[in-house]
């Protein structure tokens, strides 16, 4: 876990070195208007409502602190606030540099802002999706866990067979409906709105 999380890891700070980039290229595309930087607006509610569901991990907490090599309380505290603090920074200044570019025009999604031939974007897109499937398995881990515990509550009886019979019904349920839109965004409003 700890290999695919570094290379997660590289990957988005390319993309976040991305949109930094081309701030200065495409803001002059974009222009600007008058409530452009206009802080609390409408949608204020739905975009906390995102960034808090950016940072729930929790449900992972327990599989993450089983796969550490000595886990004590004073190692999880450390990585634990090593991770939230750089996620923390890569999500401040990967919105700031892409509201700075595209203001007002920004969509849900960032990569929605950028043109479909521009390569680079395309890079950084191909890079995004990466990143999700290095993420992936650990939610899949998760729900996994969750399901033999509700269904099968007597692990001996779980076979390797099983276990991977469980794994791709996951996937394939996922991908499914993963397919059923084309923008994050809606994605994660819809998710945020069931929470209080």
């Amino acid at each position: 876990m700890s290999k695919v999380s570094m290379v997660s890891l590289l990957l988005i700070i390319y993309i976040t070195l991305f949109v930094i980039l081309r701030f200065d290229h495409m803001s002059e595309l974009v222009g600007t208007n008058d409530d452009a930087f206009t802080f609390l607006g409408g949608d204020i509610t739905q975009s906390i409502g995102i960034i808090v569901f950016a940072y729930m991990c929790h449900h992972s907490s327990f599989l993450l602190y089983g796969s550490l090599e000595n886990p004590t309380q004073l190692r999880w505290d450390k990585v634990t606030h090593a991770s939230v603090g750089i996620s923390c920074l890569i999500v401040i200044v990967f919105g700031a540099a892409g509201y700075s570019t595209f203001k007002s025009f920004s969509q849900g999604d960032l990569f929605e802002n950028y043109c479909l031939s521009d390569d680079g974007a395309n890079i950084a897109r191909l890079l995004f999706t990466i990143t999700i499937m290095l993420t992936y398995p650990i939610e899949c881990f998760v729900v996994r866990e969750v399901l033999e515990n509700v269904f099968w509550p007597c692990k001996e009886l779980l076979t390797k067979r099983h276990h991977l019979m469980i794994t791709i019904s996951i996937v394939s349920v996922t991908f499914l409906l993963s397919t059923l839109t084309d923008c994050l965004g809606i994605v994660l409003e819809l998710n945020v709105s069931q929470f209080p």
